[in-house]
Parts: structure tokens; sequence; C-alpha cells
């Protein structure tokens, strides 16, 4: 096994040792088991959905540079994370070592696994001679700020990144504003609070064979002036796999053939309500998120909204009689922040979701929304 280190936790060892190829499976689902990984990792099985983590994998292991390692049980691996040192000039030639992806499996967390990995990752770069370690945390994540600051950890500096993979679509990145997110649920479908019926309604259906082409349309003409950037670089492929995804379900309003608005429904654990980072394992429900929501801009202003959404939630909670072997579903959630609509917060408090948590953070965006296309304002 070429053990690393060993932890005896009480209930059993802990074995820190070298990833292998075959830990991949589990290693992506512990990334994607965060409120944040599980937006831009994917979890979906068969080996093209992996070969991006395999070439990652391949590369670390031919780099003596990089170790990508796990905690293991006998029977299950528990946590992973990636240690990397980089020589540089700087401190007179010093030698420094960054951690990477630390995570611990949502059923072996309050066992200070991350400590030993932690302790682990300081002691060999201690051996490898080097003079400090490094790391960054999302500011979002902050359980993980308070775990490292425990460990002697110092918020020293200011990090900053810049995304490579901006496609044409995505707007470049303007001055730093603080954004309030707002965690909104139901935790029983009598929450629902029912809006009146405009007078000219729409005609609200599931498109089951969603085209990757019309989801992005509806993702832009929707969002494309409220700040939504987040899938703006999404190729064909990542779309496809996308809404593939069990429980991946869209919900179209119609009038007169044009649509209107639409709701995006995803099977996602809503996250604890003490802290947005940390995925709620409270129970064995399913927990269904309304992952996007909104109106065409012609379209607002009409009653349109109310209605949308008093069918999309009608239709989350029922989720589960669509998606063979699927718990019954629990818990409804979503969030919105101040980039939202005006009217968003206010049309969910209306049909009865309750605030379990709010967050503020500056984030960097666009000097303007990017419009539904490229030049369209």
């Amino acid at each position: 096994m070429n053990a690393l280190s060993v932890m005896d936790t009480g209930v059993g060892p802990v074995t820190l040792r070298r990833a292998r190829a075959a830990d991949l499976p589990d290693l992506v689902a512990m990334l994607a088991d965060d409120a944040l990984g599980a937006r831009r990792e994917t979890t979906e099985a068969g080996a093209a959905a992996l070969a991006p983590y395999l070439r990652a994998f391949e590369e670390i292991s031919a780099d003596d540079s990089h170790i990508l390692v796990t905690a293991s049980t006998p029977t299950h691996i528990v946590g992973t994370l990636q240690l990397s040192f980089l020589p540089g000039l700087s401190r007179q030639g010093a030698r420094r070592a960054q951690i990477e992806a630390v995570r611990v499996h949502r059923d072996y967390r309050g066992r200070r696994i991350g400590d030993f990995m932690i302790q682990w990752a300081i002691e060999e770069a201690a051996r490898r001679d080097c003079v400090l370690v490094q790391l960054t945390t999302d500011k979002r994540r902050t359980d993980a700020h308070r775990f490292y600051r425990r460990l002697g950890f110092a918020a020293s500096h200011e990090g900053m990144k810049r995304d490579l993979t901006a496609g044409p679509d995505r707007p470049t990145s303007g001055p730093s504003v603080p954004v309030t997110t707002t965690y909104l649920w139901q935790l029983s479908p009598t929450d629902l609070k029912p809006a009146s019926t405009p007078a000219r309604h729409a005609n609200v259906t599931q498109v089951e064979e969603l085209a990757p082409e019309f989801a992005r349309f509806l993702y832009t003409a929707v969002g494309g002036d409220w700040y939504w950037t987040d899938r703006l670089d999404w190729n064909l492929a990542r779309w496809t796999e996308w809404l593939r995804r069990p429980g991946s379900e869209h919900w179209v309003a119609w009038i007169d053939g044009a649509p209107v608005g639409y709701v995006e429904l995803a099977i996602s654990p809503a996250p604890d309500s003490s802290n947005p980072d940390l995925l709620d394992a409270g129970s064995a429900g399913t927990h269904v998120e309304i992952a996007y929501f909104g109106l065409l801009p012609r379209f607002v202003g009409r009653g349109l909204g109310g209605q949308l959404l008093t069918e999309g939630v009608r239709r989350a909670w029922t989720l589960h009689e669509r998606v063979p072997g699927c718990a019954p579903v629990e818990r409804l959630w979503l969030h919105t922040c101040t980039l939202d609509g005006p009217q968003a917060l206010r049309n969910y408090l209306a049909r009865g979701f309750q605030v379990f948590r709010t967050d503020t953070q500056d984030e960097q965006v666009g000097p303007k929304p990017p419009g539904p296309w490229p030049g369209a304002h």
C-alpha cells in the first residue's frame, strides 16, 4: 500500500497514501460535493467524463514536484489533497509548498481527518526543505477559513485569479462590488403560496428532449441582463453532459408559441443552514434546487413570473415521481443575489419560501451585464 502516514481515528485506522487512477471516481465525487464544487465538477459516470481528470492525474503522477494523496479506511476513500513544491528566487531562493483541493468525505467529517492530512502536508514540506506552506481558499468558505487559522495559517496576502477559459461571450472583469446572496427553501409542498393567474397566462410545459442550443438560448435570453455568466463559455459537450444528469428538468412558459421564460430544476443537496459551503446531509430525502428561473425581458411586469414560479415549485415537489429510484422530495431550495432582477426575492418570499441564510462577499463583475448575445447592448 506504501502508506505515507496512518492515523487512529478511534473507529479504525485512516491511511494516507498516493492516489491511484482507480481512486478518481471517489476523488471527483468529493470535489463535487459542496455548493461550489457542484457547479464546476462532473460526477457523470464513464470513461469520457473522467478523461480530463485522468489526464491531470497522469501529469501529476509523472512529476515528483506534485503529490496527490488519498486518506482511506480499509473500505472507503475518505479524504484527499494535492501538495505541490515550488522553487523560487524570492526569500533567497527558497522553496515553498502549495496545498490544493482539500476534501473530506461528508460521512467522515468531524473526526480530525482534515487535521491529519494538513499536518502530514506540513511535515512533508519541511522534510523537502520548504520554508513555508501556502494555500488559497474561496472567500465564501468561511468554515474553511476558521479551520486553517486553527492549524496556524494566517491570511497574510490577498489572492487574485483570472479565468483563462473565458470565451468571447464572457464580459471582462470589472471592480469588486459587495454582493449579498440569499438562500431560501421550502420544507413541505404545503409551503407554496400560489400566485394568481394573470389575465393572459402562459402554458408551462417540460421540454423533455432539450437541445443544448435551446438551453443556452434560454440561459442567455433570460440572464443576459442580470450577470448570468457561469455558463457562457461552456462548449456543446459540457452543455450536453449537464442536461443528461438524472433529475435535470427545464419547464418552459409559452405564449402563442413563443418562449416566455423557464425554470431549471436539479437534484442538488441544499446548503447547511449555518454555512452555504457545507451541504446538508441530515436526511435521506431528495433535495431539489431551482437552479435558474426567470422571464425574457419583454414579458416582465405581466404577472407571469408568479405563475411560472408557482408551476415550477409544483413540478419540483413531484420530481421524484419522474426519476426512477429517486427518494421523495423533502426539501426545495434556491438562492438569489443582489445582481439578480429586483423582483426575484420578493417573488420567492411571496410564494412561501423562507430565508435560511444570507452571505455578503465582494465579487468582480463586468462593467455591464453581458446581454443576450455579444454586442447586444
